[in-house]
């Protein structure tokens, strides 16, 4: 079996069957992010990786056809990943 077969399982996200692992370089966020949510994500990302708070969704992206991808549901999450100095997320690439 390959690492291909069963992706390696990642603490704040939920996979699912089109989801996959981007480098957050490649995301360009929606908007800044409101100081009060991206404190409530960080909260619930790190519950999340403790497995005390289920795991959040992908985070939803569209591809901008110049080899990055705008971030369209899931915004607080992305900045809350930066925040938490990680590098990659778990994303579904979604129709534009």
């Amino acid at each position: 079996m390959t690492s291909k077969d069963h992706p390696p399982v990642n603490p704040y996200f939920k996979t699912t069957a089109i989801s996959v692992v981007m480098p957050l370089a490649l995301l360009v966020r929606r908007e800044a992010p409101d100081p009060e949510r991206l404190k409530n994500a960080r909260g619930r990302m790190a519950a999340a990786r403790r497995g005390t708070l289920e795991k959040r969704k992908p985070i939803g992206v569209v591809d901008q056809g110049d080899g990055t991808f705008r971030v369209v549901d899931g915004n607080t999450t992305f900045h809350a990943l930066l925040a938490l100095g990680e590098t990659e997320a778990v994303v579904e690439v979604l129709k534009g």
